[in-house]
Parts: C-alpha cells; sequence; structure tokens
C-alpha cells in the first residue's frame, strides 16, 4: 500500500508536508493521518473503504 497525505488548501502560506502532518498511524487496513496541533484526522480504511475526517 502507498499513501501520499497532502494538505488541500488554496493558501498560499501553508506548511510543507512534514511540518502539516504530525503524525502517520498505520493499523492493518487503514491509515490515519494526525495532522499539525493534533486537532484534525483523516482516516482511511479500504474494507470498507471510508475516509472520515475529524476536527476537535
Amino acid at each position: 500500500m502507498h499513501v501520499a497525505p497532502a494538505p488541500l488548501t488554496e493558501d498560499p502560506d501553508t506548511a510543507p508536508l512534514p511540518e502539516a502532518v504530525e503524525h502517520v498511524l498505520v493499523d492493518g487496513g487503514a491509515v490515519e493521518v494526525v495532522w499539525a496541533g493534533g486537532r484534525a484526522r483523516t482516516r482511511i480504511t479500504f474494507e470498507p473503504v471510508e475516509v472520515p475526517h475529524t476536527e476537535r
């Protein structure tokens, strides 16, 4: 599996990806990206296919 997280924004001052992503967690058939600051997460699962995004 290959995952390439990217922040999607029109903001010209977006941080480089190494600074935008705090953690990437891999658990079986799922990948979870914890965005900088730890307040937003995107989880990708493949069986079934889901991409929920949450903010705290």
